[in-house]
């Protein structure tokens, strides 16, 4: 025969919950230390990868080929003159001029000298 039944457990627990079940945790100290210190790492792994990424000559010259294509394509809706050239833009789409040769090969000479 059980000395206890369901019943008797569950009072057993709401009576003596507190001493069955003792409570740990942080102080509000070291939780505030472990999230800022969690976010702190998180950032810099961030701003390292984003640094290591978009931190090139090439993406600057890519913005500032977006800006000239922007300032052209507002021209052109106003039928304006263009500002910057098709020549002037940077072929930043071009193998060659990924691989360090910066002149530009829009409008520039070609392979046998000729325009």
């Amino acid at each position: 025969m059980p000395k206890l039944w369901g019943s008797d457990i569950a009072d057993l627990f709401v009576k003596h919950g507190k001493d069955l079940f003792e409570k740990h945790s942080l102080k509000w100290g070291l939780h505030i230390f472990f999230w800022v210190s969690f976010a702190l790492v998180f950032a810099c792994v961030g701003y390292w990868a984003g640094k290591r990424r978009y931190d090139s000559d090439r993406y600057r010259d890519a913005f500032e080929n977006l800006k000239m294509i922007m300032s052209n394509s507002k021209r052109q809706a106003k039928k304006r003159e263009e500002k910057f050239p098709y020549e002037d833009l940077l072929p930043i789409h071009d193998k060659d001029y990924r691989l360090g040769n910066r002149e530009p090969l829009i409008g520039g000479k070609g392979q046998d000298g000729q325009r």
